[in-house]
């Protein structure tokens, strides 16, 4: 069956482990907003969607199974004009902003993880992975804190907070 192209918001970004014959494998489940469903078992192609997840996408999959019935993800294209990530400047520099970004992800991670607010989910959760409803919160804080960074004007010479 032929490629073909969906081109919509990444509503939610899941996973889950398991084995099959004493091989371990991980599945990456990606949500658009208009309720479609795509999988991969490639963790690059999975990271990418996660790292979109709230973004306009183009999304490229193919139909499997024996009546088409399944949508498998082949790439994750972000509408926004960003280029794929990379830790250099096109003139071969280290991109210091974007090291910065990874190291503040790090950060808001470690933080959030060690927090009283990540023990109350694991304690409040009741159906489905704890580690996953951590994981989902954790995701959002992050993203939102990734959006303010890039949708706020930069702060002008004379403001008394620099960044």
């Amino acid at each position: 069956m032929s490629e073909q192209t969906a081109t919509e918001t990444i509503a939610h970004v899941s996973s889950k482990e398991g084995a099959t014959n004493g091989k371990p494998w991980r599945k990456w489940s990606v949500k658009d907003e208009g309720g479609n469903f795509y999988s991969t078992f490639d963790a690059g192609l999975g990271a990418q969607a996660e790292a979109h997840t709230g973004e306009r996408a183009e999304i490229l999959w193919k139909p499997s199974g024996d009546q088409g019935q399944f949508k498998d993800l082949l790439a994750v294209k972000p509408l926004n004009g960003a280029a794929p990530v990379s830790d250099r400047k096109p003139e071969g520099t280290a991109d210091w902003d974007l090291i910065g970004l990874r190291k503040t992800r790090c950060l808001l991670w470690a933080h959030f993880l060690g927090s009283p607010a990540a023990k109350t989910i694991v304690e409040l959760t009741t159906e489905g992975s704890k580690a996953e409803a951590v994981y989902r919160v954790g995701q959002r804080l992050v993203a939102l804190a990734e959006s303010d960074i890039y949708h706020r004007d930069a702060a002008v010479k004379d403001e008394d907070i620099p960044f």
